[in-house]
């Protein structure tokens, strides 16, 4: 189940006391244009969601005002930077706290979790935002830095892609989704092993699985 790092846990609001989206834009039309406006207030969101330590997130978004998609290359944290304990218990013998790990299986999911939660958390936050509907489309990409152990070299691999329309992706109760289904729904393409880090395949575009 996907019970690690729940969507209602990291899905930060905006502050309703604060310039709503809309206003803004207005605003900024005067000096910019509508990509550079997007692009910016996108930018305000960003500095405004926080990750646990460790946790890379949103690391390049571009917005194309004539077919108003906001393309989006997201960066997950490496499985080993993803907490691996499954309790702490307090040893009243030795007056201490004693770890137990997650097993292996436990692991792989959990970070599956991780992948699927910071997905959806990445696609909400921006629409959120969008109350002027601007955008129309998200193409997100979302990927992970490691070392490829053939070469020892830094490579990314992808491991998450999908493009989704604004009403389909509003349509969604955020609140009572299992996410890993919420992204098949959307035709994610998925990876099969995101802890073994095995990539997807982007040959066709994000739109071609």
């Amino acid at each position: 189940m996907d019970t690690a790092y729940p969507i209602s846990t990291h899905f930060r609001r905006l502050d309703p006391k604060k310039k709503p989206w809309s206003q803004g834009i207005s605003v900024t039309y005067s000096r910019r244009s509508e990509p550079d406006a997007v692009e910016e207030y996108i930018g305000i969101v960003l500095v405004n969601s926080a990750y646990p330590d460790g946790f890379p997130g949103v690391a390049n978004y571009h917005y194309d005002a004539a077919t108003r998609e906001l393309v989006v290359s997201l960066q997950f944290p490496r499985p080993e930077q993803v907490p691996s304990v499954k309790q702490y218990k307090y040893v009243k013998a030795k007056d201490e706290i004693a770890e137990t790990p997650q097993t292996q299986k436990e692991q792989r999911e959990r970070y599956s979790n991780v992948i699927n939660n910071m997905t959806l958390r990445t696609l909400h936050e921006m629409w959120e935002s969008d109350h002027a509907g601007h955008i129309g489309t998200i193409s997100l990409t979302g990927f992970v830095e490691h070392i490829d152990p053939a070469t020892g070299k830094e490579v990314q691999t992808p491991l998450v892609a999908l493009a989704t329309e604004r009403d389909r992706f509003l349509d969604i109760d955020l609140s009572r989704v299992t996410p890993s289904e919420t992204l098949r729904h959307l035709d994610a393409n998925l990876s099969k092993n995101p802890h073994g880090l095995v990539g997807i395949d982007l040959g066709q575009g994000v739109r071609g699985h």
